[in-house]
């Protein structure tokens, strides 16, 4: 898990995973959700969580990361 200000990140992963990638690939969604909504708060997730889930559906598939680029 990664902390961001008041908002918690957390993702699951296998235990022969890399962790380092992981919380690289949290703090990119965290700069994507930052672009996107301007300053990022637990509003902005809990009243577009559509939205959210179109971004997470972009940099992740099947529960590997797809998309490491922010653009």
């Amino acid at each position: 898990y990664r902390r961001y200000a008041g908002l918690y990140f957390c993702i699951c992963v296998d235990i022969g995973d890399n962790n380092l990638m992981y919380l690289e690939a949290i703090h990119n969604f965290v700069e994507v959700l930052n672009e996107y909504f301007q300053n990022v708060c637990e509003l902005d997730l809990v009243f577009n969580f559509y939205k959210v889930y179109t971004v997470v559906d972009e940099m992740f598939l099947a529960g590997e990361i797809r998309e490491t680029q922010p653009d």
